[in-house]
């Protein structure tokens, strides 16, 4: 499992019901710049979150 921490726009958040469905989700923060989501997941799932969904990761 490998923990992540993303960012999805708003204008995206319909596409949060499949991060939900694709892994666990440990945190969500609604900031000025769009959602902020920590996820766990999968590597194999992880990458699909990557292939198919609008998120970016989070800066350090």
């Amino acid at each position: 499992m490998v923990t992540t921490p993303l960012r999805l726009a708003y204008q995206d958040s319909g596409e949060l019901a499949k991060l939900y469905r694709w892994s666990r989700v440990d945190e969500v923060r609604y900031e000025d710049d769009g959602i902020h989501i920590t996820i766990t997941s999968t590597p194999a799932n992880l990458e699909r979150i990557r292939a198919k969904l609008p998120v970016e990761p989070e800066p350090l």
